[in-house]
C-alpha cells in the first residue's frame, strides 16, 4: 500500500509499505522451505501456524504411562522402539497420519484436547512413513515428557472422541490440565454428551466441554477449534501477528515527516529520501527486520521491551572485523 503527501502539503513525500503480505509471503518460503505446498499466500500464516502446532518438537523426553494403560499382545517390541524414539529426542513424524502433508489438515482430536495419536507398528513404506497400524497410540506431549495415554484399536467406534481420553489426564495427572478445568460447573445439561454425540458435534466443528465426572468440566484442552476446523490457537497467532504488523505500519505513516527526516539524516540523497519503500525481510520471536530499499536502510523493531525502533545502515547492523 502506498501513502504519500496530500497536495495541500509544501513537503511531498511517499511511503510503500505493506508488512501484512510480506509476512505472508514469508511464511509462504518457511512452508515452501519445510517441504510444504501453501494453497496460497493469503492464507499461508493460519497455515503455516496450523502446521507448528502438529509438529512435535525433537527433545529427549521421559516415558510416563497411565495406570489404565495397556498394549497389546504382540504389539510390545513396536512400543519399545516408538518410547526409545522419543526418549531420544527422535522424530515421530513418520508415525503420523499421511494427511498432515496438506498444511491445510485440520486434526481434531489435536486441536480439541491437545492429544496426538500414532500408528503403532514396526512396517514401514519405502518412503519411510509408518504402515496403517490395527492400534492406535494415544500420547499427551509437554516439553520434557511424554504421557502415554492409552492404546486403542483402529476400529473402534469414535476413536478419537473418545473420553476418556480426557479422563485418563484427570485421573493421573490433573495438574497438566488444571488450567483447562472450569469451577463452579456442577454438571453439563441437559445431560454430558457421549462419544457418539461429541463425535458428532466435533464433527460438525461445534466446541463442546467434556465432563470426566459430576461437576467436573473441561473446557477443550488444545483451545478449540474456528467453524472451518482450524486451530483457534493458530488463528490467533496469525490475527495476532497481523494486527501487530497494522500498528506497526500505521505508527510509522501517522508521522511521515519524522521518519523520513531520520531516513535523511542516515542517507546522503534527500530527494530520493523523501519517497520511501519498506519491505519486511525477517520475523523472528524477538524483532522485526524492515528493508527501505530505495535508500538502503534498516529499521529493527524490538519486540517485547520498551527499546526504540532502530534506523541504520546494514553495515552497522552487522559490522565487519574483516
Amino acid at each position: 500500500m502506498k501513502y504519500h503527501s496530500s497536495i495541500l502539503e509544501e513537503e511531498k513525500w511517499s511511503i510503500d509499505i505493506d508488512l501484512c503480505a510480506d509476512f505472508n509471503a514469508i511464511l509462504w518460503h518457511r512452508l515452501k522451505n519445510m517441504g510444504y505446498t501453501p494453497s496460497s499466500a493469503k492464507h499461508s500464516a493460519t497455515e503455516y501456524f496450523k502446521v507448528k502446532k502438529l509438529q512435535i518438537p525433537q527433545k529427549k523426553r521421559q516415558a510416563c504411562y497411565s495406570k489404565e494403560f495397556s498394549c497389546p499382545s504382540g504389539y510390545e517390541a513396536a512400543l519399545s522402539e516408538f518410547q526409545s524414539r522419543v526418549e531420544n529426542g527422535s522424530d515421530l513424524t513418520a508415525f503420523m497420519t499421511t494427511r498432515r502433508v496438506n498444511p491445510n489438515f485440520n486434526d481434531l482430536l489435536l486441536n480439541d484436547w491437545n492429544i496426538h495419536h500414532f500408528h503403532l507398528t514396526r512396517r514401514f513404506h519405502p518412503n519411510g512413513l509408518a504402515k496403517r497400524s490395527d492400534y492406535e497410540l494415544f500420547v499427551y506431549f509437554t516439553d520434557t515428557t511424554a504421557y502415554f495415554l492409552q492404546v486403542y484399536r483402529h476400529q473402534k467406534k469414535h476413536l478419537f472422541a473418545s473420553q476418556d481420553l480426557v479422563r485418563i489426564l484427570h485421573d493421573n495427572w490433573p495438574e497438566l490440565i488444571s488450567n483447562r478445568k472450569l469451577n463452579d460447573v456442577l454438571s453439563l445439561y441437559p445431560h454430558a454428551p457421549s462419544d457418539e454425540e461429541y463425535d458428532c458435534l466435533r464433527k460438525a466443528h461445534v466446541l463442546t466441554m467434556v465432563e470426566v465426572k459430576p461437576g467436573t468440566v473441561y473446557f477443550p484442552l488444545g483451545g478449540g477449534y474456528a467453524s472451518d476446523g482450524s486451530s483457534t490457537d493458530a488463528v490467533r497467532l496469525s490475527d495476532h501477528w497481523h494486527n501487530l504488523l497494522k500498528r506497526i505500519e500505521i505508527e510509522m505513516v501517522s508521522k511521515p515527516k519524522e521518519l523520513i527526516s531520520a531516513i535523511k539524516t542516515i542517507c546522503e540523497n534527500d530527494e530520493q529520501a523523501a519517497d520511501v519503500s519498506f519491505k519486511l525481510i525477517a520475523v523472528s520471536g524477538q524483532e522485526l527486520l524492515l528493508f527501505e530499499e530505495r535508500n538502503s536502510i534498516v529499521m529493527q523493531f524490538f519486540l517485547n521491551t520498551d527499546r526504540p525502533a532502530r534506523l541504520c545502515r546494514p553495515a552497522d547492523l552487522y559490522p565487519s572485523d574483516i
